[in-house]
């Protein structure tokens, strides 16, 4: 199933790496994180090699809502109580730094992937105390956000507001950010040792290796395989509906994502945790089974090993318009 993202861009297509490749920087994985990195990188005079598994942008950043915020739910008020205000200061600074560079390098570089300003909106239809809370957090840290209950929603809710956000197409801006830059696709990296990676038909060697994949797939460092969980949510896309000037996230329960493009108002489900089945209902995911070291035991690993991962959780759904966004992986601290 395609998203509108998919429709509506054409992607380059690249060669399998073949045979060894040197290179400065060697980036794994061709979605958006990977790609700005390397057209980075590149721009800088680097030399970069882009490794891809599938096709670019074939993974989250073909079904992301590409919305570009600071906003990421009720987060500000949490980092301050868990943290303190100086690391919530420091989140709150390098995300509204990082929807600027883009802004910047969208201008500059003369990119046409319908980038758009507007305000990322907080919404509550129940009790609007944990808008309020994330408000006072938010105006401590020096963001530019408001309460109101203005909105362009069809229904009366109460929104916190931050100002000077965007929006865009995140496959149009992966098109112009793949130009010039030498990337292989269908070229699935397998290991990682030192200063080198390896495909199957192929190898690169850099000083520097990114890994931008979706998820770390080495044990270490990190042992990043007992901590993590997937999550799931649905997007739908519908004509002949409102047109929203900003887009909106609900915090309540139920809560619903919104954005338009076009024509079109794509409409977010709420998350949902992928708890793994049953062993015996599917065989393990090959490609997240964790390794676990051997003489190495505890709970956590003795639970995966009961447990793993299937390729029932990864199924994909959809109908006409709608469809499964690839799952996102949350790593605990």
């Amino acid at each position: 199933m395609k998203s509108i993202w998919t429709k509506t861009a054409a992607l380059p297509a690249f060669s399998v790496l073949e045979g060894h490749q040197q290179a400065d920087v060697a980036v794994i994985g061709g979605g958006l994180a990977g790609m700005l990195t390397a057209a980075a990188l590149w721009r800088e005079g680097a030399e970069v090699v882009v490794v891809e598994a599938d096709r670019i942008g074939g993974g989250q950043t073909a079904g992301t809502t590409a919305k570009l915020t600071a906003q990421h739910g009720l987060k500000y008020h949490q980092l301050i109580q868990t943290l303190g205000a100086e690391a919530a200061g420091q989140y709150a600074r390098a995300n509204l730094a990082a929807v600027e560079r883009l802004r910047q390098l969208v201008r500059e570089w003369s990119i046409e992937c319908d980038f758009q300003d507007c305000t990322s909106f907080l919404y509550a239809v129940g009790a609007p105390g944990p808008l309020e809370e994330e408000h006072d957090a938010c105006l401590a840290l020096g963001m530019d956000v408001f309460l109101t209950r203005d909105t362009e929603l069809p229904f009366a809710a109460q929104a916190l507001g931050l100002r000077n956000q965007a929006c865009f197409h995140p496959l149009r801006l992966l098109a112009a950010l793949a130009e010039g830059l030498t990337v292989y696709e269908h070229s699935r990296v397998l290991t990682v040792e030192e200063h080198a990676l390896s495909t199957e038909r192929g190898s690169v060697s850099a000083e520097r290796i990114v890994f931008a994949c979706h998820y770390p797939f080495i044990n270490m460092p990190g042992y990043y395989f007992p901590r993590q969980h997937q999550e799931r949510s649905y997007v739908l896309a519908l004509k002949g509906t409102k047109n929203l000037q900003n887009y909106y996230l609900g915090i309540d329960g139920e809560g619903l994502s919104f954005r338009s493009w076009g024509d079109m108002c794509r409409s977010t489900a709420p998350m949902i945790t992928l708890e793994p089945p049953r062993p015996s209902r599917a065989p393990p995911m090959p490609h997240i089974r964790p390794v676990i070291p051997p003489g190495r035991s505890s709970r956590a690993a003795d639970a995966i090993r009961a447990s793993p991962p299937s390729a029932a959780a990864a199924s994909r759904i959809g109908f006409s318009f709608f469809m499964s966004l690839p799952p996102r992986t949350e790593i605990s601290p």
